[in-house]
């Protein structure tokens, strides 16, 4: 009986690793709020223009550099000007694929200012949509 347990334990614990939902997602798309290709700003002109202002809406277009790996909630965008953009995914109501590094991609959402731990200023994006080319 304890053996017949064990196995069924395994069985499970076995296809239930087997069965994240992100792998089967497209390498490519929209995730989130339905956008199009859109007008967007660069992330290097988000940045200038964040050091205006404390929040702002609207449309961002970049480079995927990291991503999670984990839960896929977030996700950063290069900017040749400095540190890169951090995008969390607002309310993580979507989640990510896998494989995304190096791709386009296009984020709406609302961009605040925050202030780090060591006191210094960085910018993050909430998105409520994605678009990866």
């Amino acid at each position: 009986m304890k053996k017949t347990f064990l196995i069924a334990v395994l069985l499970f614990a076995l296809f239930s690793c087997n069965n994240n939902p992100r792998k089967s997602l497209p390498q490519t798309g929209t995730f989130g709020k339905t956008l199009s290709d859109t007008a967007a700003m660069t992330t290097e002109q988000l940045m200038d223009m964040m050091t205006l202002t404390t929040e702002m809406k609207g449309n961002v277009r970049g480079i995927i550099d990291e991503y999670c790996k984990g839960e896929g909630c977030w996700l950063t965008l290069k900017n040749t000007k400095g540190d890169p953009l951090m995008v969390e995914i607002e309310d993580k109501a979507f989640v990510l694929p896998y494989d995304i590094n190096g791709k386009e991609a296009i984020v709406s959402g609302t961009a605040i200012t925050d202030t780090t731990e060591d006191g210094s200023i960085e910018v993050v994006m909430f998105a409520d949509g994605i678009l990866i080319k």
